[in-house]
Formats: structure tokens, C-alpha cells, sequence
């Protein structure tokens, strides 16, 4: 039988096909600190990313304006709704143009705005702030220039609402305008009739009859050249007297709708 023939494998490497150095290029010589230095030096992958720098003071600061701005409108407006809230006033003790009968009738008022709990009702001093409650030092003073005055030149709805047809109060019987807002605070408590005849007056009030012109010219010259002085000073006291009543009465109108849902303090 014959031999097989080996193959003859030569243990040689085999020598990569590298493409050759180019000759013509000019050989490169490293010192031992370039070559350390080229080594040690990382590659661009391995770089750190840039580090990004953070904003200016000046946008960052921005927001805090911005909000700074709008808690500073939430201020106004809270000052706002304020503006509006019944306030009990000074003490009326302290307040000496003011008669005794007003003293308790205005310290019950502050009693339900600031103790509920130790407020009793009164029917004799819810009457009195009623009566009362158009009534301040200025407008008993622009009455009592209408007492001696002659209303006969004008309307009866005109001469109804002044004096002496609006009987006159005693000294010191009156609301002072510190005390309007708590006053209003306890009147826009009540219910029912009373009520609705108390807005029915202030709303009256707050709309003055029309004066209207001079009267009609006399039967002589002389009666009508004397009367005309004499009509505009009583008809500019009249003015007077019906715009202090207006102001008042719109000024309780006022802080009655503002105080529809304002709670009592306790």
C-alpha cells in the first residue's frame, strides 16, 4: 500500500500586506519627553464636554422682577378690596360734639361690628340711627339757615324735605363721618320692611328735587328787581342743604352694598 504525501505547511509567519512607507517622506526624530508627551495625551473622544457657562446675572435676576412685579400688584389689589372694609371708628367717649343719646346709639353699632357675641339687640337704638342717619354737624347747621327762610316761592316736594318741614335734631345728635361705615355695617343688617323703607329714604335722598328758576316776575318792576336777590340766597341755601343730604346719603348707600357679605368680627 502506498504513502499518503503529506503537505508540506511551512511554520513561517506570513508577512501582512501592509502598503509601503512612502520613502519620499522626510523621516520624523522624537526626543524620550515627546514621545511621554504624545503618549500621555488623551484622544478627542476622551476629552471632557465644554463646560457651558451659566447666564448672565442679568436674565437670571429677570423673573424675580417679574414676580417681584406681580406680588406687588396682588398688593394693590388686595389694598383695593380694602379700601371698602366697615371700620368701628374712635371711641365715642372721646368725642365730645357728640350727645349721650348718640354716644350709645353709635356704640351699639360698634358693639355688633366688633363683639358680636356681647351684642343685644335694641329696638330704641336701631330707631334712633334711623332717624338719624342723614343727619351730620354741617347739614343741622345749612338747617337751621333754612328755618327763618321764605319757602313759599318753591315746590311742596321741595319745601317737604327741608326745614322746618324735617324736624330739626337737638345738639349733637347726629353721625359723624368717622362713624358712617359702622353705622351701615349694622343698618344693611336689618331685613324686612324696615329695611326696605330705610333704602327707599336714602335713595330719595341721594336724588335732590330740582331747584328750578327764579319765579315768575312781580306785578311792579320795584317787587320784582327785590325779590330776585332774595330768592337766590334761599335757593342757594336750599342747594347747600339738599347736596350735604345727598352726600351723605350716597356715602351710606355705599358702605351698605359694600358691607352686604362683610362678616361681623368677633
Amino acid at each position: 500500500m502506498a504513502k499518503r504525501l503529506r503537505k508540506r505547511v511551512s511554520k513561517k509567519p506570513r508577512t501582512s500586506a501592509a502598503p509601503e512607507a512612502d520613502e519620499s517622506a522626510a523621516p520624523v526624530k522624537w526626543e524620550g519627553n515627546d514621545i511621554e508627551s504624545v503618549q500621555g495625551k488623551p484622544e478627542a473622544s476622551d476629552q471632557a464636554p465644554p463646560v457651558v457657562a451659566p447666564p448672565p446675572a442679568e436674565s437670571a435676576a429677570e423673573p424675580d422682577a417679574e414676580e417681584g412685579g406681580s406680588s406687588k400688584k396682588r398688593k394693590r389689589t388686595r389694598k383695593r378690596k380694602r379700601t371698602h372694609v366697615p371700620h368701628a371708628g374712635p371711641d365715642v367717649e372721646s368725642m365730645d360734639t357728640l350727645s349721650e343719646s348718640a354716644k350709645r346709639a353709635i356704640a351699639y353699632a360698634q358693639v355688633y361690628l366688633t363683639d358680636k357675641n356681647a351684642w343685644k339687640f335694641s329696638k330704641q337704638k336701631q330707631n334712633w340711627l334711623l332717624r338719624h342717619m342723614l343727619w351730620s354737624e354741617p347739614l343741622v347747621q345749612a338747617g337751621q339757615a333754612l328755618l327763618d327762610a321764605s319757602l313759599d316761592e318753591f315746590d311742596e316736594a321741595i319745601r317737604s324735605a327741608t326745614p322746618p318741614a324735617v324736624s330739626m335734631p337737638e345738639s349733637g345728635s347726629w353721625i359723624d363721618n368717622e362713624h358712617v361705615s359702622v353705622v351701615a355695617h349694622y343698618l344693611q343688617s336689618m331685613m324686612g320692611l324696615a329695611k326696605q323703607r330705610m333704602m327707599e329714604t336714602l335713595e330719595s335722598a341721594a336724588n335732590p328735587p330740582t331747584l328750578g328758576d327764579a319765579p315768575a316776575a312781580r306785578d311792579t318792576e320795584v317787587e320784582a328787581a327785590s325779590a330776585e336777590p332774595a330768592f337766590s340766597d334761599v335757593q342757594a341755601k336750599l342747594a347747600h342743604w339738599f347736596a350735604l343730604r345727598a352726600e351723605r346719603a350716597s356715602m351710606l348707600l355705599e358702605w351698605i352694598h359694600a358691607c352686604q357679605d362683610t362678616p361681623s368680627t368677633t
